[in-house]
């Protein structure tokens, strides 16, 4: 039977384990905002709104303030719409149509490793 020390010691490895794969997460969908979107903050808008979303719809829900919960669902759905429009130009500035931005949106990490194992080439932003 481990001591307290010792379950002390690992639930602060798996928390650290925890974070270190959020971090990556979060990082790797901002920095794919940034090679498919021609403005430099939308993936940092995307995840705040994301995140606030689900932290006020929680929040709303448990005190049942039904205005904070409107607000959480209202951006939840914003970042989601980004995150859809974030695959249509993820797929458009790799050549691809609407087959790919479908994957993009239904299987995103198979999609991403199809398309980064493919024969598409990046061909940067066009204008809008």
């Amino acid at each position: 039977m481990k001591s307290g020390n010792q379950l002390t010691e690992y639930d602060d490895l798996a928390e650290q384990t925890i974070l270190q794969g959020l971090d990556s997460v979060c990082s790797r969908e901002v920095e794919i905002y940034k090679i498919s979107w021609n403005k430099k903050n939308i993936g940092l808008y995307w995840l705040l709104a994301d995140i606030l979303g689900i932290v006020l719809l929680f929040v709303g829900s448990m005190a049942n303030i039904q205005i904070i919960a409107w607000v959480g669902s209202i951006a939840v759905t914003a970042a989601q719409v980004m995150q859809i429009m974030r695959c249509f130009r993820q797929s458009k500035v790799f050549g691809r149509g609407g087959g790919m931005t479908w994957a993009l949106i239904l299987v995103n990490p198979i999609a991403n490793f199809v398309l980064g194992r493919s024969l598409s080439e990046y061909k940067g932003f066009t204008e809008e």
